[in-house]
């Protein structure tokens, strides 16, 4: 790994990860870590929305089926509340055939089982827009 950024004090980018399934949440907070960010996680979206008042985050992927509050809802409320625009949230989703559906409140649609190189793509394109301290897998 190779420092991106330079600079000890600077501000790692904040990340939310929200799904109901703890394998894919522990999969990217992993991922997101070894690639410099801080991670907050949620197992639905309602813990989303309130996690998010807390940790500020830069960054939200929100699966968009999940009990309690879907995904939808919880883009809804967030962009309502802790995270306006230009925070970008990520709808993470298997429903491919319904993914120009979920553009209406998300930034960006990622199909399961998500490439983690365009994962790692567009998390380091936003640490970068902030100038950010970011990682690189080599």
């Amino acid at each position: 790994m190779t420092q991106q950024a330079a600079g000890e004090g600077a501000k790692r980018v904040r990340v939310l990860v929200a799904d109901d399934d703890a394998d894919a949440r522990l999969l990217l907070h992993a991922f997101l870590s070894l690639l410099g960010f801080t991670v907050c996680t949620a197992v639905n979206g309602r813990e989303a929305v309130s996690r998010a008042v807390q940790f500020s985050p830069d960054i939200v992927f929100l699966d968009v089926w999940m009990p309690e509050m879907d995904g939808i809802e919880a883009c809804h409320r967030l962009r309502e509340g802790p995270c306006p625009p230009p925070v970008p949230i990520f709808a993470v989703t298997a429903d491919a055939w319904r993914a120009e559906e979920f553009s209406e409140c998300f930034d960006r649609v990622l199909i399961k089982p998500v490439d983690l190189d365009r994962f790692a793509e567009l998390v380091t394109q936003r640490a970068a827009a902030l100038g950010r301290l970011t990682r690189r897998l080599h």
